[in-house]
């Protein structure tokens, strides 16, 4: 048995070292390539989704003057008088007229009664015709709303006409700020 060959001619088996396989890394250029263009692609999409999305403005907060104003507004629009709805129209009209007295008095109008909030506006430093206002806005709401009163289309847009000019002029005087030199 013959197990190494005796000389280089009977080698034959044996070849020469060749240099590695040159791979053709062209295609995984390629395909690394088209990955990070899908990335890409999906997080720009994202990204133009996120801008697309509505996100609330912050608005300066609104005086309650403004508040009433922009109610009364929508009230109207409603157009409840239309449809024959007095009693849900002042209901509507006595909470928008109560909440801005409260907001812009910090008098407790909303809870009182007629009889109550007639005393505490008796209170603020209103001039006795403004106060007669006032006191309008209060007795035909409630009259409205309880006594199966049925206030004139007339008589509503003079309510309402009435309540935009009070909400209008009715406003607190701005407060003094401490410290600050009078001329």
């Amino acid at each position: 048995m013959r197990l190494l060959p005796k000389t280089i001619e009977e080698m034959q088996d044996i070849l020469e070292v060749k240099d590695l396989l040159k791979w053709d890394l062209t295609w995984l250029y390629l395909i690394g390539l088209l990955l990070v263009g899908l990335l890409l692609f999906f997080l720009l999409k994202k990204l133009v989704k996120y801008l697309k999305k509505s996100r609330p403005i912050l608005m300066p907060p609104q005086s309650p003057m403004d508040r009433a104003l922009i109610a009364l507004d929508q009230l109207v629009a409603k157009r409840l008088l239309e449809k024959n709805q007095i009693r849900p129209f002042y209901f509507e009209f006595s909470e928008i007229f109560r909440r801005f007295l409260e907001e812009e008095w910090k008098i407790p109008a909303v809870e009182a009664t007629e009889r109550e909030l007639k005393a505490q506006l008796a209170t603020l430093p209103f001039g006795k015709e403004k106060e007669n206002q006032l006191n309008f806005i209060i007795q035909v709401s409630e009259m409205a709303k309880f006594a199966k009163y049925f206030p004139s289309k007339d008589e509503i847009l003079n309510s309402v006409k009435h309540l935009r000019m009070i909400l209008q002029t009715a406003v607190r005087p701005p407060e003094n700020v401490v410290g600050s030199k009078a001329a």
